[in-house]
This record gives C-alpha cells, structure tokens and sequence, in this order.
C-alpha cells in the first residue's frame, strides 16, 4: 500500500477523460453567428476547428492547449463560459458523447472510481491537488458542474488574464510542454517537500512525463495511451516509483482500497 501525504493528480485525460475546451469551441462559434461576427464564425468554424481536431486525436494536447489560449480564448467573456460550462448537456452534445472516440474526447464527467480515491485520501488526511496546464476557471467550473471541487484542497492550472470583462490572455503558471517547470515552486506553496517526498502525482501524458521524475510515487493514468505507458516504463529515473496500472480499480488497490 502507498503511503504518502499529498494525492495530486493532473487533470484532463486523467481525473476527466476528455477535455471542456471542445463544448466551448462550439459554444464560441454559435455565439460569434449570433453575433454576426462572421470573420470570428469562419476562423472558429473551419482552419481552428480542424487543427485542434487533429491535435487533440492525436494527443498533443500540449499544443492543443497553446492554440486554445493564443487563438481561441481572447476576447471571450470569463463569465459567458462559466456559464456554458455550468449549464446541462444539449441533445446534440450529448449525442457527440456517444461516438467511440471523439466521444470520449469530449466526456467531462469525472470517473467514479477516480472521484472515490480522491475523496478517500482526503478523508485520511491526504492533501489533494489538481496540477494542469489547462485553464484555472474551466477546471473550476467543471469541478463546480459535477460538485467534485470541495474534493481538491488546491486547483493549479492557468489562469485568465481579463481587462474590462474580456480575456486578453492566460497566464502560465504550468508550462504546456514541460510541467515539471514551477513544480517545486507548487510544492512548497502547498507545505509540500519539494523533493517530492510523501507525493503521489497521476498524469497520463508527455508533459507529465518530467513531473514523474520529481515525486515519490508516479502513477501513469489508465487513460493513456499503451506507446507513452511503455515509454515511461522503459525510460524512468527519477528518486522514486513508477506505476503503470490499466484501470482506476488498480489505483485504488495500490491505497489499499477495495
């Protein structure tokens, strides 16, 4: 059984199987028609909506994530997307749901099991942490949708930078392509060591890869994709251990979990 002080986890495509960014995309492009902001409808519509397809089926969310904020979100009302993101599934999204795969890319719900542990180790005391290089407010408001967001003692992701009520930018606190940057800083904001000592972080990505090496226990997600799981497995030297386990049930047995 792992013992340890602090859980955190990374979040979209770990501790939620898709990613709140596509609803939203969608969301920006009716609106943009609505508004007769044709220009923005056609951008949205065709050469972004099809890049960030391609990113995000092919898994480089890293990059995904630095066209979201650079392309996508300026301009936007924070408050009009917690809206969107707090109000029910339409038919259609929830249809989308349904397809194989790009269904699971735009599931947001948070996976029982994973919702278990978390509430698990924060009952014995654990600290427990969400760390993303996805958007502090959209992580929130999901948290907030599917009232998982008293479960995390901290939310680290990346915040919008907003100037009379629209976003003008993002500021990044987790670095896209490399997590590992700032970690130790996150650490000891949280009265963590920065060694990593006592820490369990889960991620199921590249970027995670380099936060793997800094704690205790790494745990690559059951979500990720089998060439990355192999990868971490045959290429980690960091001070501590890497787990690789196929489903969340797993996870739970690795805390002593039934």
């Amino acid at each position: 059984m792992l013992s340890s002080r602090a859980l955190i986890v990374d979040y979209n495509g770990t501790f939620v199987p898709g990613y709140e960014e596509i609803p939203l995309a969608y969301a920006f492009l009716s609106k943009a028609v609505r508004e007769m902001r044709f220009g923005r409808a056609l951008k949205l519509g065709i050469p972004l909506q099809l890049q960030c397809w391609y990113l995000t089926l092919a898994h480089k969310l890293d990059k995904v994530g630095k066209v979201f904020a650079e392309q996508v979100l300026v301009g936007e009302d924070p408050e009009y997307i917690r809206q969107v993101i707090e109000r029910p599934d339409s038919t259609l999204y929830k249809l989308a749901r349904g397809l194989p795969k790009v269904g699971r890319k735009m599931d947001t719900e948070p996976s029982p099991m994973a919702v278990y542990i978390v509430d698990q180790a924060r009952k014995k005391g654990k600290k427990t942490g969400v760390y993303s290089a996805s958007f502090q407010q959209i992580i929130e408001a999901t948290l907030r949708r599917y009232g998982e967001l008293d479960n995390f003692d901290v939310v680290h992701g990346n915040p919008f930078l907003v100037q009379d009520g629209k976003i003008v930018g993002v500021e990044v606190r987790v670095d896209f392509e490399d997590k590992a940057k700032g970690f130790e800083d996150f650490l000891e904001s949280q009265g963590l060591p920065t060694d990593g000592s006592g820490v369990i972080y889960i991620g199921d990505d590249q970027p995670d890869k380099p936060v793997f090496s800094k704690v205790e226990h790494a745990i690559v997600s059951p979500t990720a994709k089998d060439d990355f799981r192999e990868e971490c497995a045959d290429t980690f030297s960091g001070q501590g251990k890497l787990y690789t386990p196929r489903n969340w049930e797993a996870i739970g047995r690795l805390f002593g979990m039934d």
